[in-house]
């Protein structure tokens, strides 16, 4: 199992295999600042430390407290280690208070308590030195100590990272030799020979602070991996000082994505607040393409779109345009001008046998543009506000096209004469997203925004089928996707969450943290790729099974 915990006092226990959440531990009433993992008569518990200034001991498989221990803090308890003194394995936690508590897990009562005399503690660790298990520590003010744990002696001191806060602490092996790593406010990375109180290396790369640290075996060689406000996962060689891979996220917030195939591969396309559409190889994680005509602040939405039997890629954003690209030249073959606000959607429509391209935007107007010549077809005159998402979909054998925005509700035209064929009521808050779904060979409209609330429709008759309720905020994105056969349906938004619906039960099989506020989703080859604040990654839904789909969101 997979534990999480954060600003909201909650301690979450997931499934990795499935995403599926286990349980909630419930209790502290400020932020979780801390978790760690300990053994007691041969069970495994869960230990948590928060802002309300106690730490926790949990059985995860009971959801039971088993112990609040309630020490000499001021404001929070930060950090959090065990350690194994005369046989016994103890908790220990610091923080504000600028003392080391050490804990009896069994009994839940102090064990060791001792005045570390320093800065507040953001950090703890084991480690070994010269045979003996030794307790080091990190402050505020970028310095490391090691103690005793038994007479509470400070042992070492390590104070290079000057007027930088330290932020994380870890053991690595380099050379069959155990050294400390640490980093903190000023971005490096320092590895450090504990027993001469010596630096052997520092790692430079991060360039903002960096949050975390871990230990990684690869091909049977520890190395090290470091992630920062800088938006980047970092591995690093501690031994040659070298960094094997850099795990880039967008230099902005992704707004939209989509997949589009070039000389014959599949490639992933996506585009954010940076302004540049941004094209790569899934396969290699190497970057094809790079397009950067968009002015203003971000492109919202992208979609692919065939054009005389070639596939080209449409892009819309805040300066008003649509524009049409050729990614395998990077050139721009067309530009659709018509809307007076930013363009938040697009998608394509097959009319006669031609394909269209939608937009949709600020402007509050649907535009319908023949993407060879760039001409208007129509001008969809209805919402009251800003048009948010649209997608196409086939009502009584006909094609259609539904668009949704900030008036709250649902429509649907006739893309051949311009005219409304339908609107769906019911949603209370602003709506963010679209995707039809067929379920027993039947078309379905999905639709989902503020509310938190996934809704179903059926679009021949204007009838709510289903409201899917999970989500914590706002929903941002749809995708349906498939696997085993079936079609299921993604949802994501700003609570963190990628929730994977069943269609069948419309019971929601799998929720999947993913930590970062969801802004787009869509798929390519075997992997549902999530856009968001930091940057993107892709999850196998399946577990290894096979999964491919489609989907529009922003």
């Amino acid at each position: 199992m997979l534990a999480s915990a954060g600003y909201d006092g909650t301690v979450r226990i997931w499934d990795p295999i499935t995403g599926a959440l286990y349980t909630e531990l419930y209790g502290h009433i400020g932020g979780v600042n801390a978790l760690c993992t300990i053994n007691v008569d041969g069970r495994a518990l869960l230990v948590s430390a928060s802002n309300d200034q106690t730490v926790r001991i949990w059985d995860p498989v009971t959801r039971a407290q088993r112990h609040q221990l309630d020490g000499q803090y001021d404001y929070g308890v930060n950090a959090l280690c065990t350690i194994t003194v005369d046989g016994h394995v103890l908790v220990v936690s610091a923080g504000f208070s600028r003392t080391l508590q050490i804990w009896n897990p069994v009994t839940g009562t102090p064990h060791h308590q001792f005045d570390a005399d320093t800065h507040w503690i953001r950090a703890l660790c084991t480690i070994t030195v010269d045979g003996q298990t030794l307790l080091a520590s990190a402050d505020n003010a970028g310095t490391i100590r090691t103690w005793d744990p038994v007479t509470g002696a400070q042992q070492h001191q390590l104070n290079y990272h000057m007027h930088s806060g330290m932020s994380a602490l870890c053991p690595v092996t380099v050379d069959g030799r155990t050294l400390l790593a640490s980093a903190g406010d000023d971005g490096t990375v320092r590895i450090w020979d504990p027993a001469t109180e010596t630096q052997h290396h520092q790692l430079d790369g991060h360039t903002s602070r960096i949050q975390a640290l871990c230990t990684i075996a690869v091909d049977g060689q520890s190395l090290l991996a470091s992630a920062g406000d800088d938006r980047t996962v970092r591995i690093w060689n501690p031994a040659t000082e070298t960094q094997p891979e850099q795990l880039d996220g967008h230099t902005h917030w992704i707004r939209a994505l989509c997949t589009i195939t070039v000389d014959g591969h599949a490639l992933l396309a996506y585009a954010g607040d940076d302004q540049t559409i941004r094209i790569w190889d899934p396969a290699t994680g190497t970057q094809h393409h790079q397009l950067d005509d968009h002015t203003g602040y971000g492109v919202n939405a992208l979609c692919t779109v065939t054009v005389d039997g070639q596939t080209l890629l449409a892009s819309a954003g805040n300066d008003s345009t649509v524009r049409i690209w050729n990614p395998a030249t990077e050139t721009q073959p067309e530009q659709l001008d018509g809307h007076t606000g930013g363009v938040n959607a697009l998608c394509t429509i097959n009319v006669g046998g031609q394909t269209l391209l939608a937009s949709a935007g600020h402007d509050g107007t649907v535009r319908i543009w023949d993407p060879a010549t760039g001409t208007q077809h129509h001008q969809l005159n209805g919402h009251t506000y800003g048009v948010n998402a649209l997608c196409a979909i086939t009502v009584n054998e006909q094609p259609m096209l539904a668009s949704t925005g900030y008036d709250r509700t649902v429509r649907i035209w006739s893309p051949t004469t311009g005219t409304q064929y339908r609107q769906l009521d019911g949603h209370t808050h602003w709506v963010n997203a679209l995707c039809t779904i067929t379920v027993d060979g039947e078309a379905l409209l999905a639709s989902a925004g503020y509310g938190g609330t996934v809704r179903i429709w059926d679009p021949t008759t204007g009838t709510q089928r289903h409201q899917l309720d999970g989500h914590a905020g706002r929903i941002q994105a749809l995708s349906t996707i498939f696997v085993d056969g079936q079609t299921l349906l993604a949802s994501a938004g700003d609570d963190r969450t990628v929730r994977i619906w069943n269609p069948a039960t419309w019971r929601c099989l799998w929720t999947i943290p993913v930590h970062h506020q969801v802004l787009a989703c869509g798929v390519i080859t075997d992997s549902l790729v999530i856009g968001m604040d930091v940057g993107l990654i892709a999850i196998d839904v399946a577990g290894g099974r096979g999964l491919s789909g489609s989907g529009s969101g922003r």
